[in-house]
């Protein structure tokens, strides 16, 4: 598929929707960082535009690959083949979507919305605001054969570097449109299990579309002993507190199975999720993000789902 690339080099996903100077800056930091190094630069360009090659190769990309489709599965194995040091990419929409299910499966820090990244003593720096864009906190990943992460368009200074690019061009079939990566489950399936017989961690974490339904979610996490947590925006507005908070600004739920209620699928939260050995997601939109992320799905409404479960949790485990 790729051949002549080296390892361990800087590999920068571009924007996916073609924005010429989100591109420059991403080109710019990533050349920046490659030459600190002493590796190449790559780029890979989803719906790739053989317009724009004056823009790859005037910023001091050595390698450029096109491919034809958003896939995560073709990405996925060019990171694997090519096997980069430091993976960029943009901090909005679907481009943030493709670096987080590529670091779930890499295993591997994800730190977004970076607006400043170094390189010194053989170690990657990622600088992101942090507190209400309060202070600034610089960010290590270590212990991974990786390291990704998404820069805010607008921090960094764009300077071009003539290179000779070599090109890629790369046929993929498009991910399913459906997001539906969770097998999808009814209650009666999920109220079967048993975490006092299995001896399981439950964690239910509730989000945004899950508010008006807090005082029966309090119930079902007292009814099957588990562990309450929030989304941040449920912190935000007083409902929970901030010790409760999975995600990016809150901690990581390491659970057996962790219930996610209402919850969209952020990014920022789904990195919150990288310890629970089994997620399943409850939302009434079929197409939320969530399911990207869960291993089990229940497309319903929460309050009903809620009743549902309650009542088949009782039937089955009326010895609880």
């Amino acid at each position: 598929m790729i051949e002549g690339i080296p390892p361990n080099g800087v590999l920068v996903f571009l924007d996916i929707y073609n924005d010429r100077s989100y591109n420059e800056q991403l080109l710019s930091i990533g050349k920046k960082i490659a030459d600190e190094k002493g590796v190449c630069l790559t780029g890979l360009a989803i719906n790739y535009d053989c317009n724009e090659k004056s823009v790859y190769s005037s910023f001091g990309t050595d390698h450029m690959i096109g491919v034809n489709a958003y896939s995560v599965k073709t990405c996925l194995d060019i990171v694997r083949t090519i096997c980069p040091y430091l993976i960029i990419g943009c901090c909005n929409g679907d481009n943030k979507t493709m670096l987080a299910q590529l670091a779930i499966e890499l295993e591997c820090g994800l730190v977004a919305d970076c607006v400043n990244i170094s390189y010194s003593d053989n170690e990657l720096v990622f600088s992101r605001t942090a507190a209400n864009d309060s202070v600034i906190a610089d960010i290590k990943c270590v212990n991974s054969s990786y390291s990704a992460c998404t820069i805010k368009k607008g921090c960094f200074s764009v300077c071009e570097k003539k290179a000779d690019t070599k090109y890629y061009f790369i046929n993929a079939e498009k991910d399913i449109d459906e997001t539906q990566y969770a097998l999808m489950l009814s209650c009666k399936e999920l109220s079967s299990y048993s975490p006092q017989a299995l001896n399981t961690r439950i964690t239910i974490g509730a989000g945004r579309g899950a508010i008006k339904y807090m005082d029966k979610i309090r119930l079902l996490s007292d009814a099957i002993g588990a562990e309450l947590a929030v989304s941040r925006p449920l912190v935000d507005m007083g409902i929970a507190r901030k010790e409760q908070q999975i995600g990016q600004s809150g901690r990581i739920a390491d659970t057996d199975i962790y219930i996610a209620l209402g919850i969209s699928g952020a990014i920022q939260h789904i990195v919150g999720l990288s310890s629970a050995k089994t997620v399943i997601a409850v939302n009434s939109d079929r197409t939320a993000p969530i399911y990207k992320y869960s291993d089990y799905g229940v497309v319903e409404d929460i309050g009903v789902f809620i009743d549902k479960l309650l009542t088949d949790w009782r039937i089955n485990h009326e010895s609880y």
